[in-house]
């Protein structure tokens, strides 16, 4: 990325999520949900890469109205499915996808899409396993593995 090497960032997709702790009641309480805790992993990231950002537009929920915590059923009063847009200026618009809401996945934690590439994270963000890297020189995926997690 510090080379340029996909070009100007235009353009990202992020998700981060599981089914949702069964342990401390105060994620689904008002103050707590997905948001809370998931989202900042990918908005951190995001900001990495983009900048600061400038709007954000967003669409969240409770999509599980009831939950299992501590051995109860719980109402859920926090957010637990949501989708974000951020405008990072200049028609750059990456998106977070978040939830408790999300059982497994296997696809890139973070896909940049730049001017003459693309830069796919495998792993989640904070468990980083290297990453994809298409570029229009190059014309072929490249599979680069992790060599520093931290």
């Amino acid at each position: 990325m510090r080379e340029g090497e996909i070009g100007e960032l235009h353009l990202a997709r992020s998700r981060y999520g599981w089914s949702g702790p069964w342990w401390g009641r105060w994620f689904y309480e008002q103050g707590g949900g997905a948001l809370f805790d998931l989202v900042v992993c990918n908005l951190t990231s995001l900001c990495g890469f983009f900048g600061s950002v400038k709007r954000v537009t967003a669409m969240v929920g409770v999509a599980v109205p009831k939950r299992e915590s501590e051995g109860e059923q719980v109402t859920v009063r926090a957010d637990d499915n949501a989708h974000i847009v951020l405008d990072f200026g200049n028609s750059r618009f990456p998106s977070i996808a978040t939830g408790f809401t999300m059982q497994k996945y296997r696809s890139p934690a973070v896909e940049l899409y730049g001017s003459v590439g693309t830069m796919q994270l495998m792993g989640d963000d904070w468990a980083p396993n290297g990453f994809e890297q298409w570029t229009n020189d190059r014309g072929s995926w490249e599979i680069v593995g992790e060599t520093d997690p931290q």
